[in-house]
């Protein structure tokens, strides 16, 4: 028996995250360092979201992340308002301004879900001759330049273009722009998509591992053993019995041809099931976004109504705090005041179940003097 040279053998690169650790114990975790993209003292800095389009991308592709930012743009916008000012607001049409396709609600619930995709939004605030706010043009956030000075103001803002077009240039005051989860010196906001990406790419691929154990039971791996040699013979033979399975059909081969078959599947309860593991993924992103399962409409078991009224107040202030920073930012760069209809309320009926509580814990009196 011929013996093989195994000096070259070498162990997998399994400790990446810290090449330094000599223990398979180790915890080898870092936090990565985070800097703020700030001014950097220079006489401008420019700073655009080049990750647009990949951002954009998880929006379309993942439906309980797009249907997070969705549901919370509609419970901070979408429950009407009432405006106390500039009774010509009525006349901002979006990009329908003839045809009137938008309504200034359709407007800011599309710049809602934009902001959080991307941290930022834009729109193009169009005036008439008199300098009167006639018409907001939402912008994608991927064409959009923000250039400040060495101390980090806004000097202005410029359109990127697809063609061999110049930027188109923007005065600060020509832009409605609003950064979405902003920190520190930053010259603008951060995507909701950055803190809940990496829990993402978990789902896909523990739905794909279960997509590949589900085809295992329908569809197991067959292994043939084959009488010859000829590469030819042997493709056509492959692509017959790939044919037949495909077609759900009966394979006939001669005794000759086959020398064994031998069957891999997944047995029932042979493996973990991944789907605890799924549904604890999609409840960590879910609240992540600042959304509970509730609102969506896919509260688990464990959810008792005590709990769910409780979730549901916590997630009414945030929602609350979510129209006041509309509704300042809406005063403070179009001049227009509006009060947005707030989320129908559960916390008087959570104080009423409480005073209940409270009635049915007191302890027995056993005094005839006192009287309830």
């Amino acid at each position: 028996m011929t013996k093989s040279n195994i000096d070259s053998t070498i162990h997998t690169d399994m400790h990446t995250i810290d090449q330094s650790s000599t223990s398979a114990t180790t915890f080898l975790w870092e936090v990565t360092s985070v800097s703020t993209d700030g001014a950097t003292g220079q006489k401008e800095y420019t700073w655009q979201c080049t990750e647009w389009t990949k951002y954009l991308g998880y929006y379309h592709t993942i439906p309980m992340l797009a249907s997070s930012f969705d549901r919370k743009a509609m419970w901070t916008v979408g429950q009407g308002f009432k405006q106390t000012s500039n009774a010509f607001m009525r006349f901002i049409k979006g990009e329908g301004l003839k045809m009137r396709k938008e309504t200034f609600t359709s407007i800011i619930y599309n710049l809602d879900r934009v902001g959080q995709i991307s941290g930022d939004c834009f729109a193009e605030k169009i005036e008439n001759s008199q300098g009167r706010l006639i018409n907001l043009k939402p912008l994608s956030p991927g064409s959009i330049k923000i250039i400040v000075n060495e101390v980090g103001i806004i000097v202005r803002y410029e359109q990127t273009s697809n063609t061999d077009k110049p930027s188109q240039k923007f005065k600060p005051e020509q832009i409605f722009h609003i950064s979405f989860n902003k920190i520190a010196d930053e010259v603008h906001g951060i995507s909701e998509i950055i803190k809940v990406e990496d829990v993402i790419k978990m789902q896909k691929e523990a739905k794909l591992d279960q997509k590949t154990l589900l085809h295992r039971f329908v569809k197991p791996i067959i292994f043939f053993g084959v009488d010859t040699d000829d590469t030819t013979k042997i493709s056509n033979f492959k692509k017959d019995v790939d044919k037949a399975v495909e077609l759900g059909e009966n394979v006939v081969i001669p005794n000759d041809v086959m020398d064994k078959m031998d069957r891999l599947s997944i047995p029932q309860s042979a493996t973990l099931d991944p789907l605890p593991w799924i549904n604890s993924l999609n409840k960590e992103q879910v609240l992540a976004c600042g959304v509970p399962l509730i609102v969506l409409g896919t509260g688990s078991q464990e959810d008792t109504e005590a709990s769910s009224k409780i979730i549901y107040v916590a997630f009414e202030s945030y929602i609350k705090f979510r129209q006041l920073f509309w509704e300042e930012q809406i005063k403070n760069q179009l001049g227009i005041e509006i009060k947005l209809n707030p989320p129908p309320s559960l916390l008087p009926e959570l104080q009423a179940d409480n005073k209940k509580d409270g009635q049915l814990n007191k302890p027995l009196n056993t005094d005839p003097r006192k009287h309830e």
